[in-house]
């Protein structure tokens, strides 16, 4: 039997998205590795280099210009919105 020149691929759902308070959570308990309570640049850029940037240090360096709101060189939970917004603007999947 000759195959036909399209194939059909099952794919399986995205997982539904983490509500906002849990992976604002997430993501301190993960990338906030001095552990105070702020995203600094140099985690931000850890972060996009597990999730598969190739330029991570300069999508950090753009995420922090978006969302560091008060210009103290970090991110805060009251920023937090702000970089989630970013991050999944840029394609970015965050579970």
């Amino acid at each position: 039997m000759k195959m036909p020149w399209f194939t059909f691929v099952s794919v399986s759902p995205k997982p539904a998205p983490l509500p906002e308070e849990e992976l604002k959570r997430a993501l301190m308990k993960e990338f906030d590795t001095n552990k105070d309570g702020r995203l600094s640049k140099e985690e931000l850029a850890a972060f996009f280099k597990k999730h598969g940037s190739l330029i991570p240090g300069w999508r950090a360096s753009r995420a922090m210009h978006r969302a560091d709101g008060d210009g103290d060189g970090s991110i805060d939970e009251h920023e937090m919105k702000e970089l989630i917004n970013c991050v999944r603007k840029w394609g970015f999947t965050i579970i």
